[in-house]
C-alpha cells in the first residue's frame, strides 16, 4: 500500500515545517537560557571581586600597620 505522490509530499512539506518550526523554538530557548547563565555569572562574578578587593585591603591594611609596628619597635630598642 502505498501513498499518492501529493499526499507524501504533502507530509513532507509538514514534517519540514514543524521541524524548523521546533529548531527555532529550540534556538529561542537555549538562546533565553544563555543570556540568563550569563547574567549569573556576572552577578557572581561582580560579587566575588568585591569581597575580593575588600579582603586584600584589609590584609594591606593589616600587614602595612604590622610592619610599621615592628619598625617602630626596633628603632626605639636600637641602641644609640
Amino acid at each position: 500500500m502505498s501513498l499518492p505522490v501529493e499526499t507524501t509530499s504533502a507530509l513532507r512539506e509538514a514534517a519540514e515545517s514543524a521541524a524548523a518550526l521546533a529548531r527555532r523554538g529550540l534556538e529561542s530557548d537555549i538562546e533565553g537560557a544563555g543570556l540568563k547563565a550569563r547574567a549569573i555569572v556576572d552577578a557572581v562574578y561582580r560579587a566575588q571581586s568585591r569581597a575580593a578587593m575588600w579582603m586584600w585591603i584589609g590584609i594591606g591594611l593589616a600587614m602595612g600597620t604590622g610592619l610599621f609596628g615592628i619598625g617602630f619597635t626596633l628603632g626605639r630598642g636600637w641602641p644609640q
